[in-house]
Formats: C-alpha cells, sequence, structure tokens
C-alpha cells in the first residue's frame, strides 16, 4: 500500500513539475525554432515565426527538395546555452549556441536571435536576412543614385586594382 502510495506521488509532483514549464518562454521558442528548421522541418519551424518571416519557411519548403528534407531530418541537433535579455514587454534578444552533427560532419555556431511577443506569444522575429548579416548593416549601405554614379564608382575600383597589380 505504501509503495502505490509513495508512486502516485511521485507520479503527481512529476506531472506538477512538468506542467509548471513555460512552453511560450523565449529560450524554449528559440530551442523549438532552430530544431524544427535545422532538421527540415519547415512547416513545424514556421509556428514559431512572426507572420512577417513565414515566408522564409515557404521559400525553404519550395527550394528544398524533398530527399533532401528526408536526410535532414537525421541531424542531431543541441542548442545549449540559451541566454535572454528581455528588452521590454513584446522584445527579447536572445543567444544560443547551436551543435549539429550529420553523418560525421559537425558544426557549431553561436547566433543572436530576436524575438517579438504578439498577444502573450513570443515569435522568433528574423528571417532570410539574419543569414546575411545584421540587416541593419545591409540596409545602411549607400546605393548609388545615377548610371554616371554607378560607372564612377566601377571606373575608381578598376583603378585601384590595376595599381595593386602593377
Amino acid at each position: 500500500m505504501k509503495t502505490k502510495l509513495t508512486l502516485c506521488i511521485t507520479l503527481l509532483i512529476s506531472l506538477i513539475v512538468t506542467s509548471c514549464r513555460d512552453k511560450n518562454a523565449p529560450e524554449e521558442v528559440v530551442k523549438n525554432y532552430y530544431t524544427h528548421l535545422l532538421k527540415g522541418e519547415y512547416e513545424d519551424a514556421k509556428k514559431y515565426l512572426t507572420e512577417d518571416h513565414q515566408s522564409f519557411c515557404d521559400l525553404l519548403i519550395t527550394v528544398t527538395p524533398e530527399e533532401e528534407r528526408t536526410k535532414l531530418a537525421k541531424t542531431d541537433v543541441s542548442i545549449r546555452n540559451i541566454t535572454c535579455d528581455i528588452k521590454d514587454d513584446t522584445t527579447a534578444i536572445c543567444s544560443c549556441e547551436i551543435k549539429t552533427k550529420l553523418e560525421g560532419d559537425e558544426k557549431s555556431i553561436k547566433e543572436p536571435v530576436k524575438l517579438k511577443k504578439i498577444d502573450g506569444t513570443w515569435y522568433v522575429n528574423q528571417g532570410k536576412e539574419s543569414l546575411m548579416g545584421d540587416e541593419e548593416v545591409v540596409r545602411d549601405v549607400p546605393q548609388p543614385t545615377s548610371e554616371e554614379e554607378i560607372l564612377t564608382v566601377d571606373t575608381l575600383e578598376s583603378e585601384e586594382n590595376v595599381k595593386k597589380i602593377e
């Protein structure tokens, strides 16, 4: 009788502890997003993105062949050292270490992640532009405004390259 009571109490405590874990914590959102993304589960990863960035997963679904996604499903993904700095009620910046292993090929990167809280739920707020570096930097690059300006810039760069060769 005591064994059954102890077992029931242990089971009840386990249930309470696991149900208290916040599945919408920024750390959990980051972990779930990258796990699904790196395993080629783009529909599942899409659920963790803001609406503005869901087209990123749609693009991946379109351009990634089914054989490749099947191969990616075998990827061993480990997300560690997740730290989140909640800036305000709707913004958080997290960083994490992502390790992947597929067919003996291991990779490890540290990734900054932007999150946005919408209607009480955290979402990853970045997409394809994060693959190219900080999106603000990309936008701040001055663009030539005329054909003459483009030719001038190209000519100056060409002249500099010629001088380097000589």
